[in-house]
């Protein structure tokens, strides 16, 4: 979060664009599982899920109360998978899960055009279905 704040602080740039201020955009690579709520049960993974569905509210709550320095995108992925076909690919793929050149098309692309339409959490879903 202190990285965040900095970027916020220092990197947005000071251009007039369209009349208004341009902002500075951080795009968050979290995960398909994340749980928000801290004070949840869960069986599988817990503490890491809960640890970056923390980061992710902190982020949220960062964007909210500096909304005209800063755009703040959180990506969630399912199983990222690199190309190439193997038993263990086949396996992971049967759940939610991404090729990792997909994964990067559209992280670059948000963090350059900021294309949420209108969505500020992009889940796997989504990023699968995700423009060229």
């Amino acid at each position: 979060m202190a990285a965040m704040k900095a970027f916020g602080t220092h990197l947005s740039p000071s251009s007039s664009v369209e009349g208004g201020r341009k902002k500075f955009r951080f795009v968050y690579l979290s995960g398909g599982m994340s749980e928000r709520d801290q004070s949840r049960s869960l069986w599988m993974a817990g503490e890491m899920r809960k640890i970056r569905g923390q980061v992710e509210n902190e982020l949220t709550a960062y964007e909210k109360s500096n909304h005209t320095n800063v755009e703040v995108y959180i990506a969630r992925p399912g199983m990222v998978l690199a190309r190439g076909m193997s038993l263990r690919t086949l396996v992971f793929g049967m759940g939610p899960s991404i090729w990792v050149d997909e994964l990067a098309r559209v992280l670059v692309d948000v963090a350059v055009n900021g294309n949420g339409d209108g969505e500020r959490v992009l889940e796997n879903e989504r990023m699968l279905r995700w423009k060229q």
